[in-house]
Formats: C-alpha cells, structure tokens, sequence
C-alpha cells in the first residue's frame, strides 16, 4: 500500500469512529417523549356539574369527538353553563325547562328542529379555538380565530376575562377560568354566544361598500346601522381611507380596526365650524364634504384618520391614562375615563364620550361617539 492510500484510509476510518462515537453519545442523550396523559376536556366537562348541558351538546354535535382525543392537538373551549343554555333553551322549549329536559332536546335536535342540527353545531363551533390559552396568558386585544372560522377577541382585565367584551349576543363573561386537559383549556361562560358572521366587515356597520372589480374602484355609502354614521361614513368615501379600511381581499382576509365613528349630530356641530356656519343638518353635511378641496379636505383626512386604530380595541383592553395610537402617523388620543362611561380626549379638543361601545363585526369593532376628537 503507497503513502498516500495509507493516509486517506487511516482518515476514513478516523471519521468513522468519530462518527459512531457521536451517534453513540446522541443515542444515550435521546429520550423518547412519554405519551400524553391525563383528562381530555370532554372528560372534565363531563365530571363538571354545571357543564352537563354542554357536554350533551359536544356529543349530539360531534364536536366532543376531538376534545375526547387526546392527541388532537391543543384547544381552548369557553363553554356555556348550564344556567346559559337554559337561558337559550326556555323560549324555544317553553316554559321552565329543566336541564334533563334540555339534554334530551339536544339529543333529539335534527334538520327539522329548531335550532337545527346544522344551525346549533355551527354556533357551538364559535366556542373552540385551536390553541391553549389558560387566562393568565391572555392580553388585551388578541383575535382568534375559532373552529367555525370567525373571529373572537379576548381581554384580560387581571381579574376577569371578557370574551367579545361580554358585548352583546357574541360576547360573554368568563365564570370559571382554567379547569385543565391534557388537550387544552376550559373556561367557563354566561352565554351561549352567537357567532360572528364570517362576512361582517366594518363597513357593515359604516353602510360602506368598495367595488373592486371595476375601473376606477367605486365606494357607495348606504344605510348606516340606526341611521347614525351617515356623514362619517361620507366622509371615509371623500377622503379615500374607505380603501384603507377596506382594502381589495377577501371578507375573511379583511384587517381589522377600530372605529371610534362620531355620529351625525357630532359630525354636524364639527362640520358646522369648519365651513364658517354652512353646515347645519345632515345633508348640508352631506353636500359640504363631498365638495371639500384643501386646505379643508386634508383638515378632513386627518380627523378621520385620527378617528381610527389598527386591530381591535375593545372597552375591556383600555385603561384609564391609556394612549391610543391611530392612522394619522405620530398621533394619538387618550383614556380620561372607564365609568360610567368611557371618555376619550384629543390632541385640541375634547372630551367625547362613547355612547354606544363595542359594535362588533368579523373585521372590526365600532364605538359610538357624542363629540369629534382634534389632533
């Protein structure tokens, strides 16, 4: 054998028992993962007094099948008590219905029932996130997206968490937080929530709607919920962030912002000291905007802008002393008061109160105000 053969074969074999060596060492440092153990969440309701309505529901519906398993992955379930589903349950069944007569109405529930089968488990589905989130990791303002595909928000005060806000028919307060799975998490509700529709955006809400699919984008501005944005909604239109907010994607792809929307009467008084007394009702309001030219129009621009934040900000996730951040670059207003009502003040004037709070849709929230804020 030459030198150099003899050289190269004493490194392969070098390599070689370097390599053993490493594999011998990882395979003592190696530990197979012990399996799962414990309660599924199916099982803990079960064995929950007040949850015996819910978990007949998660039977008849199917959906207990993966909160049963426990290799299914990590969920979050804010379950309705009994007291909630009661709540549902008497005006249809009638009467006081027991929660025995409760379970067999849900175990008898088909295509023909009211709710239907279909109906029922879709508004269940709106209960189940697909990740764990005991309370203590819950902050303010986080989204999620539930197993039937709308959006819910969560806030965590420090001593409760608020599902929606607890606003409405989709939002609830929780009762009893963290009895834990091996799958995840419980936490208890007062309500049996209605679901977000998948398709509610903003401009639900704003009567905004933004056709895309022609040359050049058309926005139209329609009924406004109760009658009460008409001239905001105009002037998203004449300024152009109606596109901001409601940009060329899919509803279920829609961002979400917060709209702190002054109503009519508030548009009127501020739109009447910006045209020097021309304004006086809704539709001199109307007609004043969709005339503007600056320097008026960018004056416009920046309170609207200043009118809106990015994600959801709900009236559980502020705080008094809080600053709010909005789309007008470097701006904010504050949190003056939480209760009664919550008031908010701006740069130049102020204060305006919130009237109406927490105006859900699936991309957004709304808040009503009695006064226009100044950056």
């Amino acid at each position: 054998m030459n030198k150099s053969r003899y050289i190269k074969n004493f490194i392969v074999w070098c390599f070689a028992v370097i390599s053993m060596g490493a594999l011998t060492h990882c395979a003592e440092e190696f530990e197979s993962p012990g399996p799962v153990t414990g309660n599924t969440l199916a099982e803990i309701a079960a064995g929950d007094t007040t949850l015996q309505i819910f978990t007949a529901a998660i039977a008849k519906t199917g959906i207990g099948i993966s909160l049963d398993n426990i290799n299914s992955g990590q969920h979050t379930v804010f379950a309705p008590t009994d007291s909630a589903f009661r709540a549902y349950f008497q005006p249809i069944i009638g009467g006081g219905p027991g929660d025995a007569t409760i379970v067999d109405y849900v175990n008898n529930l088909s295509s023909t029932t009211n709710p239907t089968l279909a109906a029922f488990t879709a508004r269940l589905q709106y209960h189940v996130i697909s990740s764990a989130q005991p309370a203590a990791e819950i902050v303010n303002s986080e989204v999620f997206t539930t197993i039937n595909s709308a959006r819910l928000s969560l806030s965590n005060t420090g001593t409760t968490v608020y599902v929606n806000a607890n606003a409405g028919a989709s939002g609830a307060k929780v009762r009893t937080a963290d009895l834990e799975g091996a799958n995840g998490v419980i936490h208890t509700v007062n309500k049996f929530l209605t679901a977000i529709s998948t398709a509610s955006a903003i401009g639900n809400t704003l009567g905004i709607s933004v056709n895309y699919a022609v040359s050049p984008v058309t926005v139209t501005v329609g009924a406004t919920s109760g009658n009460n944005y008409d001239l905001f909604a105009n002037a998203l239109k004449k300024t152009g962030v109606a596109l901001t907010v409601r940009p060329n994607v899919p509803a279920v792809n829609l961002p979400d912002y917060t709209f702190f929307a002054p109503d009519d009467a508030a548009m009127v008084t501020y739109l009447g000291t910006l045209s020097g007394g021309t304004v006086t009702d809704e539709t001199s309001g109307v007609t004043y905007i969709n005339g503007l030219t600056d320097p008026n129009l960018t004056t416009l621009t920046n309170v609207v802008k200043y009118h809106i934040a990015a994600g959801r900000v709900l009236s559980t996730d502020l705080s008094v002393g809080q600053d709010v951040n909005t789309l007008l670059t470097g701006k904010s207003f504050g949190v003056n008061a939480l209760s009664p009502s919550v008031i908010l003040e701006g740069d130049a004037a102020g204060p305006a109160t919130v009237t109406t709070g927490n105006i859900l849709t699936n991309a957004g929230v709304v808040h009503r105000l009695n006064s226009v804020l100044k950056p």
